[in-house]
């Protein structure tokens, strides 16, 4: 995929989660527009209009995203996720994923903390241009977690020229856009 600016997400149309549901496949990337200001600060800083990521799965009759986010990894039913104030957008990779590897590392992930340490020296580093990222196994930021559901799936994501695998580096990385989502 190409560079989308937050102006070019804006004018993406939107489809509502009813209509996108059934489209929705075990291992597609959901990407976030926040609307908090730390949300604001990381895409601004990435140019970029997603400041969080997430692993889409069904799960019995739902569609859920594992996610890191500050209390650690999580599942959240997809259509509760959409509730709040985020705009995503669902994007889709083409090579085969194995989803039960992928599963197995989900449930695996779960104990994970979320790295504050991590994103604050991102931030600093991305504001300064100073240092490179050294990624962690043992706690996630949200692009890291779905680097790493993606990577057990037989799909690894290449970090960016500083390391970083961020939500912009996983829309890069994609072959497909789904749709936006509200």
């Amino acid at each position: 995929m190409e560079h989308l600016t937050p102006a070019q997400f804006d004018g993406l149309p939107v489809s509502p989660y009813d209509t996108i549901r059934p489209l929705l496949q075990d291992g597609d990337l959901l990407l976030a527009h926040g609307t908090e200001a730390f949300s604001k600060a990381i895409e601004d800083h990435l140019d970029s209009p997603w400041s969080h990521a997430g692993i889409l799965f069904h799960w019995a009759n739902r569609i859920v995203v594992v996610e890191s986010v500050e209390i650690g990894t999580k599942v959240t039913a997809l259509s509760r996720y959409l509730t709040g104030a985020e705009q995503c957008l669902v994007a889709r990779f083409a090579a085969k994923l194995d989803i039960p590897k992928m599963l197995d590392a989900a449930v695996d992930a779960l104990d994970r903390p979320y790295n504050w340490l991590e994103i604050l020296g991102a931030m600093l580093r991305l504001r300064l241009g100073l240092g490179h990222h050294h990624p962690t196994d043992t706690s996630f930021v949200c692009s890291e977690m779905a680097a790493y559901l993606l990577k057990a799936g037989g799909h690894e994501i290449q970090p960016d020229d500083g390391g970083y695998i961020t939500p912009e580096t996983l829309w890069l990385a994609a072959d497909l856009c789904v749709a936006r989502i509200v």
